[in-house]
């Protein structure tokens, strides 16, 4: 696997994890009372959609 597909790879990873986020947000934003776990459950999508876009900015600043 070439850092090109990698970085792809971890781009289409990207997306899919911001649109699993994205709904659920919607859902929590839907609801009349706060959720600890669901909140905790949105920051983790959040840092691991961080560290998926770190990844692919790292891969094509040191290709």
């Amino acid at each position: 696997l070439t850092v090109f597909e990698t970085g792809f790879a971890l781009l289409f990873g990207a997306i899919a994890g911001f649109t699993y986020y994205y709904h659920n947000y919607q859902r929590f934003l839907r609801r009349e009372e706060e959720s600890p776990g669901e909140l905790n459950m949105i920051i983790m999508q959040v840092i691991s959609l961080c560290v998926a876009i770190a990844f692919i900015i790292y891969y094509a600043y040191f290709e």
